[in-house]
């Protein structure tokens, strides 16, 4: 591994042992693909740990008097102060692992038996893939190409940390590309340069915000507006300012992307209006939203069928399924898989398209849910039933689906009168109209049943 030079003098962290150390570690994440380095100070050790497919891994175990010449090596490479102990602090730094070009981002945070530090790992390698190969496949697939055909408009991808979303913008920004056009992003910060995985010399500009330099994404969508753009990447949509100037600039003839952190496509217009974009702007921008989580695949070496878990299926709410699939599969566990059961992960995605109907609801204001429902209507397939797919076809296994979307199972609730089920959030029960939760007439705040008043706005109960 290749490092930058230093002139930091800092003997004791350059020392040969500590760098050997250090290029093993790194090295060896690079190797296993993993995308995190924790390296974790407890009472007696120092913990490396690599996020590999989305897992955590304790990979090694480092004595004590190791642990300050480890940490303050990482310190220099990423021009940190070494001997600043007391408060979190940010870097990041370029090298090359075994002939490739690797960016990593360094954090490190005062805890209670020394500095934590966690590695980001960016593989440019990882960038380079097409739609196809993240998972992106069939109907969805089709019609996601048919947005990509638009001149202007606004296409969002949601999910959570971790998910995948800038990989698969990468992924967009690589089909678009042309000498005809104008690509301009603007992220947080660049990842890998789009234009190496093209043929093309020119055509895409990345740019990386500043804030420390009063650069933001809002500041930098309006710089870019000058610079003649067809399409924007931005990011990440974090306020309303940068909402409503994405928007505007989707009207206006352009194609603009970006990702939101929301569970769902239809949470994203929800999330929209909540930072104050009006609801007919957002029904006119929007063309349509991809939500998408990644799965862990099974390991093709130790890969057997067998019978799930009845509480499992339970979870799915699809007791059903053993007999809609004859055969499920999983992972035993093997040394190529470092006996996970899994190797290597994919993308699952739901794409909802903003049809007439859809623009008609959303410039009224409704709920999230009743957005879904009309999307479901109207023939999009749920993440759910997408994971269920690679289930059937044995990619992937029952309790991986059920750990990566379960958290959207939790907004199921029960009516405690009827036995109906219902939301979480609801107030009164669909089914027997009965009330869920004790909340105040004037301001819909959850009560205690034994207040007599309310204590956020004073109306008596």
């Amino acid at each position: 591994m290749e490092r930058p030079s230093s002139s930091s003098g800092y003997v004791d962290a350059a020392s040969p042992p500590t760098l050997q150390l250090f290029d093993r570690v790194m090295t060896q994440a690079f190797l296993k693909g993993a995308s995190d380095i924790h390296m974790e100070p407890q009472r007696d050790k120092l913990y490396i740990r690599y996020r590999i497919d989305g897992s955590l891994q304790t990979v090694l175990e480092i004595p004590k008097e190791s642990e300050s010449n480890l940490i303050s090596s990482v310190k220099v490479l990423a021009s940190l102060d070494i001997f600043e102990k007391r408060r979190p602090q940010d870097g990041k730094y370029v090298t090359t692992i075994n002939g490739a070009p690797v960016n990593v981002r360094v954090s490190t945070i005062p805890c209670g038996y020394g500095e934590k530090v966690v590695l980001r790992i960016f593989d440019k390698t990882r960038f380079t893939v097409g739609l196809e190969q993240l998972g992106v496949q069939g109907e969805i697939l089709l019609d996601l190409e048919e947005l990509l055909q638009k001149p202007w408009g606004m296409i969002l991808v949601t999910g959570p940390t971790g998910s995948g979303k800038t990989t698969t913008l990468y992924a967009i920004l690589n089909r678009l590309a042309s000498l005809a056009k104008n690509i301009v992003t603007l992220e947080d910060p660049v990842e890998a340069d789009i234009l190496e995985s093209t043929t093309l010399p020119v055509g895409i500009t990345q740019v990386s915000i500043n804030p420390k330099a009063d650069f933001d994404f809002a500041s930098g969508l309006r710089s870019i507006l000058r610079q003649d753009p067809d399409i924007i990447m931005v990011g990440e949509i974090r306020d309303q300012e940068t909402a409503e100037i994405a928007i505007s600039t989707s009207l206006t003839g352009r194609l603009v992307f970006s990702t939101l952190h929301t569970n769902d496509a239809a949470g994203a217009v929800a999330r929209l209006i909540d930072m104050g974009v009006e609801p007919f702007l957002v029904s006119s921008s929007l063309s349509g939203i991809v939500n998408q989580r990644l799965i862990r695949v099974i390991c093709e070496i130790c890969k057997e069928p067998y019978d799930p878990p009845r509480d499992i299926l339970d979870k799915l709410k699809i007791p059903e399924v053993a007999e809609k699939i004859p055969i499920l599969y999983r992972g035993k566990g093997c040394e190529k898989c470092q006996y996970t059961g899994y190797q290597g992960r994919k993308g699952i995605f739901e794409l909802m398209k903003i049809n007439e109907s859809l623009k008609d609801v959303i410039s009224g204001g409704v709920s999230a849910s009743t957005i879904r429902r009309i999307a479901r209507s109207t023939g999009m397939n749920s993440l759910r039933e997408v994971g269920l797919h690679d289930v059937a076809i044995g990619v992937t296994t029952l309790e991986e689906i059920c750990r990566v979307l379960f958290v959207d199972e939790q907004l199921e609730a029960t009516c405690p009168h009827c036995g109906h089920p219902t939301k979480a959030d609801a107030v009164v029960c669909p089914h027997c109209m009965k009330l869920l939760k004790n909340n105040c007439i004037r301001c819909e705040r959850i009560l205690e049943p034994e207040w007599v008043v309310c204590p956020y706005c004073g109306e008596r109960s």
